[in-house]
């Protein structure tokens, strides 16, 4: 690239070229690809954060301040390396904006509070699934004994021609459906139980660990 242009601090704000001005920090190092917008560094100015950010592409050839400097509007910041193109001609070489609102850390208290909502709603949840499946597992074995009960005379004796009349095959079928019924409800609750102590165990390992 054999073209390269100083970049300069901008406005910055409601500030005048008086005003000194403290380099907070680099963002980027000598050598580093820019792009329009992109942010090299931060620096204060009247209490006030901003970010300084470049106006065109190139590379970062020298970075001629260093962190803790006190600098005003205008003076140079650092010297870009770019292509005839890509120089910002006709429009700032720098720009500034507001550094970003800082976003409040949660307290320990507050955080503590997060983590024993958690475990609460997961406890909760984990029972409310196995009450469900206990639930489920009742009805299903109740239906089942109720088939059962119905097919007593068949059990008892009858020929097994009778299970080919209509009454026969709504009880056998009844009784295939109602076994698969029980079977399912058992697996979830067993699968629901299991699901509950796990949950329980992992919480209760962390808050041994902390």
């Amino acid at each position: 690239m054999p073209f390269h242009y100083n970049l300069p601090v901008p406005e910055l704000g409601t500030s005048t070229t008086e005003e000194p001005c403290v380099l907070l920090k680099w963002l980027v190092e000598v050598g580093a690809e820019l792009h329009r917008s992109t942010v090299i560094a931060v620096v204060m100015c009247s209490e006030n954060c901003y970010e300084i950010m470049t106006n065109g592409d190139g590379f970062l050839r020298e970075r001629t301040r260093s962190e803790g400097e006190t600098l005003r509007v205008g003076e140079t910041l650092a010297v870009i390396n770019a292509d005839g193109e890509n120089i910002p001609y006709n429009r700032p070489y720098s720009l500034a904006r507001p550094c970003p609102a800082p976003t409040e850390p949660s307290t320990p208290d507050a955080a503590e509070s997060e983590v024993e909502g958690a475990e609460r709603s997961i406890i909760a949840k984990t029972d409310e699934a196995v009450q469900r499946a206990r639930i489920g597992l009742k009805k299903s074995v109740s239906f089942l004994a109720l088939i059962l009960v119905a097919n007593v005379p068949f059990l008892g004796g009858m020929p097994l021609h009778t299970y080919f009349v209509p009454w026969g095959q709504v009880l056998l079928v009844s009784f295939v459906l109602a076994f698969a019924w029980a079977g399912i409800a058992c697996s979830g609750f067993i699968s629901a139980w299991s699901y509950r102590r796990e949950a329980h165990e992992l919480l209760e390992s962390a808050r041994r660990r902390e």
